[in-house]
């Protein structure tokens, strides 16, 4: 690992996989039962987008 700050996207992506972890632990997906909404979006994409919206309006 070098010292170099990481790039806003990398950071960005690591977010991601540990919120999506994180959400996965606290309540599995049952992928055996069907989608309630077909057309939305899984909570953890809905959550982080939110989360961007919300990083880029601080900025």
């Amino acid at each position: 690992m070098n010292n170099s700050t990481p790039s806003p996207g990398q950071v960005r992506t690591l977010l991601c996989v540990s919120v999506a972890r994180e959400l996965w632990t606290i309540s599995p997906p049952r992928l055996t039962a069907p989608p309630h909404h077909p057309a939305s979006p899984p909570r953890h994409t809905t959550l982080a987008v939110k989360w961007e919206e919300k990083q880029e309006a601080q900025t």
